[in-house]
């Protein structure tokens, strides 16, 4: 559902799942999958075509579970 204002109204309208993904969603998504997924960073910057490191770090977005799972690895 994608939400508009139009000065005091409020529009509702209903599109499908696909039109709310895009090109850059899918590109944050397979980062941080193959992060996850203990693929070096250096060979995800070689896939995606980033040059830069600090560039890449933006897309990488740990999730709850996982920041958990390694402070109990490193803490345990």
């Amino acid at each position: 559902m994608i939400l508009n204002t139009l000065g005091n109204l409020l529009a509702e309208k209903e599109v499908p799942m696909y039109e709310l993904i895009s090109t850059h969603t899918a590109r944050r998504s397979f980062i941080t999958i193959m992060l996850n997924s203990g693929v070096p960073d250096k060979a995800i910057m070689k896939i995606t075509g980033h040059k830069s490191i600090n560039n890449f770090q933006v897309y990488y977005r740990p999730s709850n579970e996982v920041l958990s799972d390694f402070m109990s690895h490193v803490w345990s």
